[in-house]
């Protein structure tokens, strides 16, 4: 506990204080050669994106790379720490996917549980990855890779993926239940796995976990109808809809509690959203109507407040385009040499742990 809160802490002193800060300045970040659509997924604190257009790239410094093969062909990016490592998928020279670990131009093929086939999902600032793979039987596992070794962490009783990794080792996923119902979203917590249910219908499915272990997400209700979620002092939260609208999901969540994901307004068009303080907030409302571009999903925030996703040009609403909306309010100070010292020691003695 006391790690935990030296490290919100320090999180505090390093990136300030950004919440309600609604000031961004707008970006669509392009495609890779003459590909005609693009997304993006993650945001690292350094600025750098990951997403696809056609293959996966790498936005850095105002420049989309696409960044090279390990022996196949690289068509998902899903996760990157603030180390620039990134994690997703491949196709090898057999057609079968794998999950990759990437950084400066060198892959690693993270294998499989003894199937053919696995993805990863999820990196933490120690390079520990979560994701699935198929065992030996065929079954698609949830696993933790760290130390050069992949490890089935189990499941609910079937079927399961894991999707996202903090700094303490929490993990959040989805798993099938033994009874084949399901999916239903978990955390994963020094050896135990625990089921956090639903928002009273049948699947939810988990997306990302904070450094508080605040889990977001994906969850049916009583009527059918899937909701955003957030997951918090072992309770299941709806947080609702924009404007009326029925259906909500729920992306990506920062260490400062800001959620992003996209939303139905009240016309069912679907609208990017950040939440915070309790309050659900359209990010088209942000963004002046002269960029004549509608941001339909929100799907990752970093720690200064900075979103991507994907949206569309008002005039083409086929053509999926990535976008950054820079926070223009955050306060990117370099920390001082004893904030540094402290997170170090911090961060060694979360590794030991």
């Amino acid at each position: 506990m006391l790690r935990k809160t030296l490290l919100i802490l320090l999180l505090l002193l390093i990136y300030c204080d950004q919440l309600n800060a609604f000031n961004y300045s707008f970006h669509e970040l392009g495609t890779l050669d003459s590909h005609h659509q693009s997304l993006a997924n993650k945001i690292n604190d350094s600025g750098q994106i990951i997403g696809w257009s056609g293959k996966a790239f790498i936005y850095d410094k105002g420049v989309i790379v696409d960044f090279g093969t390990s022996g196949g062909f690289v068509y998902g990016a899903a996760g990157i720490n603030n180390s620039g490592q990134v994690v997703g998928t491949f196709l090898n020279n057999d057609n079968d996917s794998r999950a990759y670990v990437y950084k400066e131009g060198v892959f690693t093929n993270l294998g499989t549980l003894g199937g053919q086939t696995s993805h990863a999902s999820g990196i933490n600032s120690f390079g520990y990855i979560v994701g699935g793979a198929r065992d030996s039987t065929g079954e698609v596992r949830p696993y933790l890779y760290k130390n050069g070794f992949m490890i089935d962490i189990g499941s609910l009783g079937g079927l399961g993926s894991a999707d996202d990794i903090n700094d303490y080792g929490q993990i959040a996923g989805t798993s099938l239940l033994a009874s084949g119902e399901g999916p239903h979203a978990f955390i994963y917590d020094n050896g135990l796995m625990i089921d956090i249910g639903t928002l009273g219908g049948s699947e939810s499915y988990a997306h990302s976990i904070n450094n508080s272990g605040h889990i977001v997400g994906t969850a049916y209700n009583s009527l059918g109808n899937y909701r955003a979620f957030l997951y918090i002092n072992d309770t299941m939260i709806d947080i609702g809809t924009l404007g009326g609208g029925l259906r909500s999901a729920a992306q990506d969540i920062n260490d400062f509690g800001q959620i992003v994901g996209e939303s139905q307004n009240k016309n069912e068009e679907p609208r990017a959203f950040i939440y915070q303080d309790g309050q659900m907030f359209d990010l088209n409302d942000f963004v002046p109507s002269y960029h004549n571009f509608t941001l339909s999903e929100a799907r990752g925030i970093n720690n200064y407040g900075d979103i991507v996703g994907a949206g569309y040009y008002r005039n083409d609403t086929i053509i999926s385009r990535a976008f950054l909306l820079f926070n223009n309010d955050a306060q990117r100070i370099i920390p001082e040499p004893l904030s540094i010292i402290l997170l170090l020691i911090a961060c060694t003695s979360i590794r030991k742990h």
